[in-house]
């Protein structure tokens, strides 16, 4: 990893309801924002990396809950 990596950061991840409260958990739908402070010292292929590996998160946590959901 070069010097110039951050060796702790915070991150913020909000979910937020859309369109008001659903009486029905198939209709609801939420809003999930990833706020990462800096990406200051983290450039090229690592960052292709950092942004790659939160985009496989965020597509299996989508696939969880679509699948969790179509059981309902």
């Amino acid at each position: 990893m070069p010097d110039t990596f951050p060796m702790e950061t915070t991150i913020t991840i909000t979910f937020k309801e859309k369109d008001g409260p659903s009486t029905s958990l198939k209709t609801s739908k939420t809003e999930m924002t990833l706020y990462y402070p800096s990406a200051e010292g983290i450039e090229g292929k690592m960052l292709d990396d950092m942004t790659q590996g939160w985009n496989q998160s965020f597509d299996k946590l989508q696939s969880r809950v679509e699948s969790r959901d179509s059981g309902l």
